[in-house]
C-alpha cells in the first residue's frame, strides 16, 4: 500500500478535521464513501483518502445529489386533522 503506519489517521483525527461526530466518519466508511483501512477492530484513514473524500465534496453536486425541496420533507407535509372531540 505504501503508506507509512504513523501516516495513517485515527477516526477521532478524522472526525476533528471534517467537525463531525465520529459515528459519522465510522458511517461514511461503512458505506464506502471512505477510503479507509481495518485491522482487526480498528479503524484508520490515510491522508490521501480524506483529502480524496474531501474534494469530492467539495465539487459541485449532481442533479442526482440534490437534496430535496422543503415541500418534500416529511416535516414540511401537512399534518393529518384530527376528528372532532367528543
Amino acid at each position: 500500500m505504501g503508506v507509512r503506519r504513523d501516516a495513517l489517521l485515527y477516526v477521532a483525527e478524522v472526525a476533528h478535521r471534517l467537525r463531525v461526530c465520529q459515528a459519522t466518519v465510522y458511517k461514511l466508511c461503512a458505506r464506502g464513501e471512505l477510503a479507509h483501512l481495518r485491522i482487526l477492530n480498528v479503524v484508520r484513514i490515510a491522508p490521501e483518502a480524506l483529502d480524496t473524500f474531501a474534494r469530492a465534496w467539495a465539487s459541485p453536486r449532481t442533479a442526482k445529489s440534490k437534496p430535496r425541496a422543503p415541500d418534500e420533507r416529511p416535516s414540511q407535509l401537512p399534518r393529518r386533522e384530527r376528528p372532532p372531540s367528543r
